[in-house]
Protein backbone atom coordinates (compact mmCIF):
# COMPACT_ATOMS: atom_id res chain seq x y z
CA UNK A 1 0.00 0.00 0.00
CA UNK A 2 3.26 2.49 0.86
CA UNK A 3 4.20 1.83 -2.70
CA UNK A 4 1.07 2.62 -4.59
CA UNK A 5 0.83 5.81 -2.45
CA UNK A 6 4.50 6.83 -3.36
CA UNK A 7 3.75 6.06 -7.08
CA UNK A 8 0.42 8.52 -7.03
CA UNK A 9 2.54 10.89 -5.06
CA UNK A 10 5.09 11.05 -8.00
CA UNK A 11 3.43 10.96 -10.82
CA UNK A 12 1.27 14.14 -9.17
CA UNK A 13 4.26 15.95 -8.49
CA UNK A 14 5.39 15.12 -12.25
CA UNK A 15 2.63 16.44 -13.92
CA UNK A 16 1.83 19.43 -11.79
CA UNK A 17 -1.13 20.58 -9.93
CA UNK A 18 -2.81 21.56 -13.04
CA UNK A 19 -3.26 18.54 -15.20
CA UNK A 20 -2.67 18.86 -19.29
CA UNK A 21 -6.38 18.23 -19.89
CA UNK A 22 -7.72 21.45 -18.10
CA UNK A 23 -5.16 23.54 -19.21
CA UNK A 24 -6.04 22.74 -23.03
CA UNK A 25 -9.58 23.74 -21.82
CA UNK A 26 -8.08 27.37 -21.09
CA UNK A 27 -7.10 30.55 -22.62
CA UNK A 28 -3.82 30.70 -23.67
CA UNK A 29 -2.75 33.42 -21.21
CA UNK A 30 -4.31 31.16 -18.32
CA UNK A 31 -2.73 28.55 -20.10
CA UNK A 32 0.90 29.92 -19.67
CA UNK A 33 0.65 30.41 -15.87
CA UNK A 34 -0.72 27.29 -14.87
CA UNK A 35 2.45 25.62 -16.85
CA UNK A 36 4.79 28.53 -14.89
CA UNK A 37 3.04 27.52 -11.52
CA UNK A 38 3.42 23.47 -12.11
CA UNK A 39 7.18 24.04 -13.35
CA UNK A 40 7.69 26.24 -9.87
CA UNK A 41 5.82 23.88 -7.83
CA UNK A 42 7.90 20.58 -9.12
CA UNK A 43 11.07 22.87 -8.26
CA UNK A 44 9.46 23.90 -4.81
CA UNK A 45 9.06 27.32 -5.57
CA UNK A 46 6.67 28.28 -3.25
CA UNK A 47 6.70 32.22 -3.51
CA UNK A 48 7.01 31.82 -7.48
CA UNK A 49 3.85 29.14 -7.09
CA UNK A 50 1.84 32.02 -4.67
CA UNK A 51 2.45 35.00 -6.89
CA UNK A 52 1.21 32.63 -9.75
CA UNK A 53 -2.03 31.99 -7.75
CA UNK A 54 -2.60 35.81 -6.83
CA UNK A 55 -2.23 36.32 -10.77
CA UNK A 56 -4.49 33.61 -12.17
CA UNK A 57 -7.37 34.85 -9.89
CA UNK A 58 -8.14 37.96 -11.14
CA UNK A 59 -7.16 37.31 -14.60
CA UNK A 60 -9.85 34.19 -14.61
CA UNK A 61 -12.61 36.31 -13.21
CA UNK A 62 -11.60 38.34 -16.16
CA UNK A 63 -12.24 35.93 -18.91
CA UNK A 64 -15.37 34.41 -17.65
CA UNK A 65 -17.05 38.02 -17.27
CA UNK A 66 -15.50 38.22 -21.59
CA UNK A 67 -16.87 34.75 -22.45
CA UNK A 68 -20.52 36.02 -20.93
CA UNK A 69 -20.08 39.46 -22.88
CA UNK A 70 -20.24 41.19 -19.27
CA UNK A 71 -17.10 43.02 -19.29
CA UNK A 72 -18.29 46.54 -18.39
CA UNK A 73 -19.57 45.15 -15.01
CA UNK A 74 -16.22 44.55 -13.51
CA UNK A 75 -14.72 48.12 -15.10
CA UNK A 76 -14.23 51.20 -13.47
CA UNK A 77 -12.49 54.37 -15.21
CA UNK A 78 -11.66 52.23 -17.99
CA UNK A 79 -9.64 49.60 -15.34
CA UNK A 80 -10.23 46.33 -14.30
CA UNK A 81 -11.98 46.31 -10.69
CA UNK A 82 -8.87 44.94 -7.60
CA UNK A 83 -9.00 41.56 -7.14
CA UNK A 84 -11.48 41.48 -4.05
CA UNK A 85 -13.84 43.50 -5.90
CA UNK A 86 -13.93 40.34 -9.12
CA UNK A 87 -13.98 38.30 -6.16
CA UNK A 88 -17.47 39.95 -4.96
CA UNK A 89 -18.74 40.67 -8.61
CA UNK A 90 -17.89 36.58 -9.33
CA UNK A 91 -19.99 35.60 -6.46
CA UNK A 92 -23.02 36.97 -7.54
CA UNK A 93 -23.23 34.96 -10.46
CA UNK A 94 -22.31 31.87 -9.14
CA UNK A 95 -24.90 29.05 -9.09
CA UNK A 96 -23.71 27.82 -5.77
CA UNK A 97 -21.97 29.42 -2.68
CA UNK A 98 -19.99 26.17 -2.65
CA UNK A 99 -18.11 26.96 -5.45
CA UNK A 100 -17.67 30.78 -4.68
CA UNK A 101 -15.76 29.39 -1.12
Amino acid sequence: QKKDIDSITSIQISEGLFPQELIEKLPKDLQKLCNEFNFDHNNKKENSCILILRRMLPLSIVRKFQRMDMEDEIMEDAEYLDTKALVGKIEKIMKTKRLYQ
